[in-house]
């Protein structure tokens, strides 16, 4: 769906002197506008604040179509577009925090929002890491061979159920899987402001900070885990580089 939107706001970018990076900028900007309008704690305006972020997401894809068409594709591109995103990501959950601190008066939102704030970066880091190993280890070979791609179909690996169940919480703490969370929450939040469960008060968005500052470290402590356990860095790029 986004990028059904988003090539079309291309197609209008075509014939202008607009660069992929302004986009890229803009983007930004948008995504900062989003988070501001969760500060305000305000169901209407935290709703608007989703859509935003939706727009945000549909404008981050517009950067790297627009460099392909105009034919001005760069690693400075591509690294500015990554940069971006932690800018934004982290912003959008310490700002819902800090919107249910000024509307409860309780601390606690703002550590389970700055855990998600953390964490979800920590996870996209996660592959980031692993590429810059991969680069220190080609730059550090006296010759590299790209081994060749089975181009065969790949059977599939079924999962057992805790991993299956771990794969789908992995998904739940990566965009766009967020995003769309925070946008249903922000519907509901409309007709739903506040809830009592026994003598506690609650809100969706409380709740939505909660659940990302538990899973999203979680999901990362698991994954780092997993990787130096199983030693799935050096298969990776075993199957891909021959040194």
């Amino acid at each position: 769906v986004t990028h059904k939107i988003s090539i079309r706001i291309v197609k209008l970018l075509l014939h202008s002197s607009i660069t992929p990076n302004q986009i890229t900028l803009f983007s930004i900007v948008v995504g900062l506008i989003s988070s501001i309008m969760f500060v305000t704690a305000i169901p209407i305006y935290f709703f608007m604040g989703a859509l935003i972020l939706e727009l945000y997401y549909i404008i981050d894809a517009v950067d790297g179509q627009l460099a392909r068409y105009k034919k001005l594709s760069s690693m400075t591109g591509g690294y500015f577009d990554y940069v971006s995103n932690y800018i934004v990501h982290p912003c959008v959950f310490f700002c819902i925090g800090l919107g249910l601190v000024r509307h409860s008066g309780d601390i606690l939102p703002i550590v389970f929002a700055f855990s998600a704030s953390v964490s979800v970066s920590l996870i996209s880091i996660f592959s980031e890491c692993k590429y810059n190993v991969f680069v220190s280890a080609i730059k550090k070979a006296s010759s590299v061979k790209v081994k060749k791609v089975d181009g065969g179909e790949k059977s599939e690996v079924k999962l057992s159920f805790p991993r299956y169940l771990f794969s789908l919480l992995h998904k739940l703490c990566t965009y766009p899987t967020i995003m769309n969370g925070i946008v249903l929450v922000a519907v509901f939040n409309l007709f739903i402001p506040d809830f009592k469960i026994a003598s506690f008060e609650f809100s969706l968005p409380y709740i939505l900070v909660v659940f990302y500052g538990i899973s999203c470290p979680l999901v990362f402590f698991v994954k780092l885990a997993y990787s130096v356990k199983t030693g799935s860095v050096d298969k990776e790029f075993s199957e891909v580089f021959e040194v």
